[in-house]
């Protein structure tokens, strides 16, 4: 256990030293962090907007999409299998 959490801490200070000399570079570091943060911020503003759009959609719309996407026959994910869906009992 003491050798795995050793090269665990040294994977890890390897990692965190590298991360630092990219963002610290005083040439390019500025350009890196604003790069870093302006794709941040894309990305929380595409996931952000997906979840809306589907927090929009209506059941039978909601359904329809994921029938779309390749699932099929499902009528409810809350019980075990081989048991009713609780919409049916």
């Amino acid at each position: 256990m003491g050798e795995k959490q050793d090269l665990g801490r040294f994977v890890f200070g390897g990692v965190l030293g590298t991360l630092g000399a990219l963002f610290l570079d005083p040439q390019q570091g500025r350009r890196r962090r604003k790069e870093l943060v302006d794709r941040a911020g894309a990305l929380f503003r595409q996931t952000g907007a997906r979840v809306y759009d589907m927090s929009q959609l209506d059941d039978v719309t909601l359904a329809r999409k994921v029938e779309t996407e390749g699932v099929r026959d499902v009528e409810s994910l809350l019980h075990l299998p081989g048991t009713p869906a609780p919409m049916h009992q």
